[in-house]
């Protein structure tokens, strides 16, 4: 079982992400108040939502089965879908909840809302129908800083409490399966599992235990590591589309470490970014750069004070970051499994 806590800060440059409900023909941007004024934020379920679909389409990961009661929200196991094994349901309605390991926060920018409108932006539209209901937006582009948070001992896997499942030790994977489902009431979705698509389920499956009324459903390391893998290089190729227009939300720079709870390093970065701008005005410069390599600097002079390892990315880099990241996750694991053996 993996152990231990991802976090990651990352570094947005965007427009208007998502909008709030507006106030009469005038779109208005999320907002939020801070000392020196409006910041401008995103939702996390705006990002999670555009992260999710470009998985499917890109990666092609598997569509949640979805329980439709009172609430519409994810059913299954983790076994039939990635997504939900990182995002979980929301309540618990049925046999069990299922507390997602990923955690994104909302996106707040650095910079303050100037009170930027585009005025008439249907201006053509309108003109071609000989109406007046003109419409306008406020707008908005600047600096988002998202934290964001994985609980690794929870990635491929998933403890349901199910009394009915009569599942036994000896039965075959495919068997332990069909038994699960069959108890979650979801024999109808089994029998859309050609034969292709279960053995494709059995391979991914290390153990399905049974404990008293506890169902405990483990995947291979193999998969662990490409959900983790995939989930977090498709955060570095991502947009949201909105007001038929793409805004890529993918990060301009990214922090990640395995040694914080949480990720407060956010608010070195913070500032950093804060004291690069304040720079760039007093030089009388008009265009504002992130300077990579200074804030790469503030996070080595943090690693050193705090002695916990922070993985630094900008954008140009990022694969290779990842890359690094994931190994490193796994080969703990292996030294985890080594040590153990060891013991034994």
């Amino acid at each position: 079982m993996l152990k231990g806590i991802l976090t990651g800060v990352s570094v947005i440059k965007a427009s208007v992400v998502n909008r709030g409900a507006g106030i009469g023909v005038l779109a208005t941007v999320k907002k939020v108040t801070f000392l020196d004024g409006q910041k401008v934020q995103f939702s996390n379920v705006s990002f999670k939502r555009a992260w999710m679909e470009r998985m499917k389409v890109w990666d092609g990961w598997s569509e949640p089965i979805l329980y439709r009661g009172d609430v519409v929200q994810k059913d299954g196991t983790i076994i039939d879908s990635e997504e939900f094994d990182f995002t979980g349901t929301m309540i618990a309605t049925k046999n069990y909840s299922r507390r997602g390991p990923l955690a994104v926060g909302k996106g707040i920018s650095v910079n303050s809302f100037a009170g930027d409108i585009d005025f008439l932006s249907n201006a053509g539209l309108v003109k071609s129908i000989g109406e007046n209901n003109l419409y306008s937006k406020e707008d908005f582009y600047g600096i988002y800083l998202m934290p964001l948070a994985i609980e690794l001992a929870n990635v491929g896997r998933q403890t349901i409490n199910l009394s009915n499942s009569d599942i036994n030790e000896s039965d075959d994977t495919k068997t332990k399966i069909i038994k699960l489902y069959r108890a979650l009431g979801l024999e109808a979705e089994i029998e859309k599992f050609d034969e292709k698509r279960m053995t494709n389920l059995i391979k991914i499956v290390k153990d399905i235990r049974v404990n008293r009324n506890e169902v405990t459903i483990e995947l291979t390391e193999q998969e662990k590591k490409r959900r983790l893998e995939q989930l977090l290089k498709g955060m570095g190729d991502l947009y949201r589309r909105i007001e038929g227009r793409i805004e890529v939300i993918s990060p301009l720079f990214c922090a990640f470490s395995l040694s914080y709870y949480a990720p407060n390093y956010l608010y070195l970065i913070e500032d950093e970014i804060v004291r690069q701008y304040k720079q760039m005005k007093e030089n009388g410069e008009s265009i504002f750069t992130l300077d990579y390599e200074s804030l790469v600097k503030k996070l080595e002079e943090l690693e050193k004070r705090n002695g916990k390892k922070i993985y630094k990315a900008t954008y140009m880099d990022y694969n290779i970051t990842v890359n690094e990241l994931i190994n490193d996750i796994f080969s703990e694991k292996d030294k985890q499994n080594e040590d153990q053996s060891l013991a034994t």
